[in-house]
């Protein structure tokens, strides 16, 4: 199977028969569900109502034998879903030695549904604590190598170890350890061959693998998988991930100055998530275009949209989001030359953000404000600022090009000759190097 499509060596082992023809027809059938709701529906129905029946009148061919596993296997897998969330709790609450311990240990631990849900804990902790998101994806795939084959099956497992893989190489990405994200994606790949042709699998390893070719500079590349991930996600219908994509398209399109194009994008992508499924998704397609908006100075519509969302950002954001709030509030209010509400607006930002320990974002609050003080010749209060931003930058393992990019900017700040566009400038560039590890100075220039 390839995206959920036969292929001519699929056939031939169909027609051959053997150990893998279970796996095939399997794979054709997932497709078949996941593309036609009535074939969906029909098969939820009356799989329940023969599964209520004696077994023994289902017949020894393949297809019975591997709809009837295929039955008996969800609602295996969806008792282990409910049961998942306590077990989960158990487990990291131990100390952190202790934790492989009972993944080899306790049975109870050894299930599709912990796996899962580890997965999806690493992926809502990525943003917020990246070190945490990747310990959770490396339990998770601790335990995905530990599941029982012969339970789950081979393919199944496949796919689920893949997952783990891809997660953890997205926790790596978001941690700016590229390296070692790019071995995570190609061992997760690797495993998806021997998967059960699940087409969700494939576009989620896909997704994480733009995001990582995205942090490399490879952009085209990343939007060439991007829209292969959409096609999938439209013909299954899914139209919450049509949005997340679409999401990710925008942000591609930001990075590489586009910010027009994203502001379309972001637009479609709204429309599309569904606030129940993921509210915090939807926030930040609503965050992310105020900030496309006020590169391309449509600020009415920018201030109306941060008006509509204000109040989620204290309930749907992570802990440090009424900062970036006030953070945005603050940029808008600069642009718009409305000074004293944009200052006071951003001194407030930067404290919350330094209180809550995230240097490199209190240092690029810290150029916002830079840059209304070289507005108005007050090149002394620069100069603070950028004395005060070196040592920030300098405790959160900036790369090279970016603490040489800061010496050159603090050399200007100390002969006064500093202006409001040499601040723009190395305010853009600093704010893209928190986002592109690789990207050297003249790239920001």
């Amino acid at each position: 199977m390839a995206g959920g499509h036969l292929r001519p060596e699929a056939v031939e082992t169909l027609v051959v028969g053997g150990e893998e023809s279970s796996k095939v027809v399997l794979a054709l059938f997932q497709h078949l569900l996941e593309l036609c709701p009535e074939c969906r529906r029909i098969w939820q129905e009356e799989s329940a109502r023969r599964r209520s029946r004696d077994s023994s009148r289902l017949g020894p061919g393949v297809v019975e034998r591997t709809l009837s596993r295929l039955g008996r296997q969800g609602a295996d897998l969806e008792r282990e879903r409910l049961e998942a969330p306590e077990l989960v709790r158990e487990l990291v609450q131990a100390p952190e030695a202790e934790q492989r311990r009972l993944l080899a240990e306790d049975p109870r631990l050894r299930t599709w549904g912990v796996c899962d849900l580890l997965i999806n804990e690493s992926y809502q902790a990525v943003f917020d604590d990246p070190a945490t998101a990747e310990a959770l994806a490396e339990l998770a795939l601790s335990l995905a190598e530990r599941l029982d084959p012969g339970h789950y099956g081979g393919p199944f497992l496949a796919d689920v170890q893949a997952l783990a893989w891809a997660y953890l190489a997205n926790a790596r990405r978001v941690s700016t350890d590229l390296r070692g994200a790019a071995e995570a994606l190609r061992r997760a790949e690797a495993l998806l061959e021997a998967g059960v042709g699940d087409p969700l699998c494939r576009a989620q390893v896909l997704s994480f693998k733009a995001s990582l070719l995205r942090a490399r500079r490879q952009g085209e590349q990343s939007q060439l998988l991007l829209e292969e991930v959409l096609g999938i996600y439209e013909r299954l219908g899914d139209l919450h991930m049509v949005g997340y994509t679409l999401i990710q398209k925008a942000y591609d399109y930001r990075q590489r100055g586009m910010a027009a194009g994203a502001v379309a994008l972001l637009k479609r992508a709204i429309g599309q998530v569904d606030p129940a499924r993921d509210p915090r998704l939807l926030l930040c397609a609503r965050h992310n275009l105020v900030d496309c908006m006020i590169e391309v100075e449509r600020y009415d519509e920018a201030e109306e949209l941060l008006a509509a969302a204000r109040p989620d950002y204290a309930h749907f954001g992570p802990a440090s989001w009424p900062w970036l709030l006030r953070w945005t509030e603050g940029r808008l209010a600069a642009a718009r030359e409305r000074f004293e509400e944009a200052e006071q607006a951003l001194l407030e930002a930067r404290k919350g953000f330094f209180e809550q320990g995230l240097g490199y974002d209190t240092a690029l609050i810290s150029l916002d404000l830079a840059a209304i003080y070289a507005r108005r010749g007050e090149t002394h209060r620069v100069r603070e600022l950028v004395q005060e931003m070196v040592p920030i930058f300098r405790s959160q393992d900036v790369h090279r090009e970016a603490l040489a990019a800061l010496a050159m900017f603090q050399q200007a700040a100390l002969r006064e000759s500093i202006s409001l566009g040499t601040v723009l400038r190395y305010a853009r560039y600093l704010r893209r190097a928190k986002l592109e590890p690789s990207l050297g100075f003249e790239g920001g220039s």
